[in-house]
């Protein structure tokens, strides 16, 4: 049997026999909507997502019987979405110790981010089933100059991180330690300026195979070589990319570029994050650009 707008909305008159009466209930703006289609299918799925997401948990619960009989049809419809991220800068590491021939060397940096995000319907027991993920792409080969065509060659020009099915979002956190090697390292000479800007989108899914984006969760991440002050320096940056925001969260900073290494280098170590003490970020840049949360 299809889906039937008179059966749904006899489960709500089951679970409230006053429902509509008087006034609009949360759940009006999805009953109309479903009044209006012709059918009930995963093509649908999105726009009924977003309508059932936004029906405040106690509602959720209270025409339970509604829901269940919609889920029939969409079985990827789950009861709420990460809604409402927010970036932070977090904490800063960097590895230093012998390297290259020389004995106190500032080897890699970690700049972690934070990103939390609410439940759309307030619960955070409700994304259980959803996972969440962040896909980074690269806009141009991020071993093209000005970076060193070997030490930068084995990162993709896409990846993902994070979740590989639709479960952990209740934990409404994700951390990005965003690496770089010393930048005396990965740039290759002579110096020349440029950068290379990747995308980075924040998905969930609820089906562990189709992924959306998170409303208001892209990031432009941008590493490169500038003038400032009359002298090449390497910077990073990570910022949002919402331009109508005039609070957008927006993390830059610079670092002096040292001399060329005469060592061969074939490989930049990666120690796990939570192995190394906290450091200053003052301490080993040359200019925080901006750190606005």
């Amino acid at each position: 049997m299809p889906f039937s707008i008179d059966t749904f909305r006899q489960y709500l008159k089951m679970a409230n026999d006053k429902y509509a009466k008087h006034k609009d209930s949360s759940m009006s703006p999805l009953e109309r909507h479903l009044a209006g289609l012709h059918a009930v299918g995963v093509t649908q799925l999105p726009a009924i997502q977003a309508l059932w997401g936004s029906v405040p948990y106690a509602k959720q619960t209270k025409y339970a019987g509604a829901s269940m009989y919609l889920k029939q049809f969409l079985p990827g419809l789950v009861d709420a979405t990460p809604c409402k991220p927010k970036m932070e800068f977090e904490s800063y590491k960097v590895v230093k110790g012998p390297f290259a021939g020389q004995t106190d060397y500032l080897v890699r940096a970690y700049h972690r981010h934070k990103l939390t995000w609410q439940s759309s319907n307030g619960h955070m027991g409700s994304l259980a089933n959803v996972g969440t993920r962040e896909q980074v792409t690269h806009r141009t080969n991020p071993a093209a100059a000005p970076f060193h065509a070997v030490l930068c060659g084995s990162i993709p020009l896409t990846f993902t991180q994070g979740a590989t099915t639709n479960t952990g979002a209740d934990s409404g956190i994700n951390r990005d330690d965003h690496s770089i090697g010393n930048p005396a390292l990965i740039l290759r000479r002579p110096l020349t300026t440029g950068s290379v800007i990747a995308d980075q989108v924040y998905q969930y899914t609820t089906d562990g195979t189709t992924w959306l984006p998170i409303p208001g969760a892209t990031y432009e991440i941008e590493k490169g070589v500038r003038l400032q002050g009359g002298n090449l320096v390497f910077y990073f940056r990570k910022e949002g990319t919402n331009n109508r925001l005039a609070n957008r969260f927006h993390f830059e900073v610079e670092y002096a570029i040292g001399p060329a290494i005469t060592h061969t280098v074939t490989r930049i170590p990666v120690p796990p994050f939570s192995f190394l003490p906290m450091a200053n970020l003052s301490d080993h840049t040359s200019r925080i650009v901006a750190q606005r949360q």
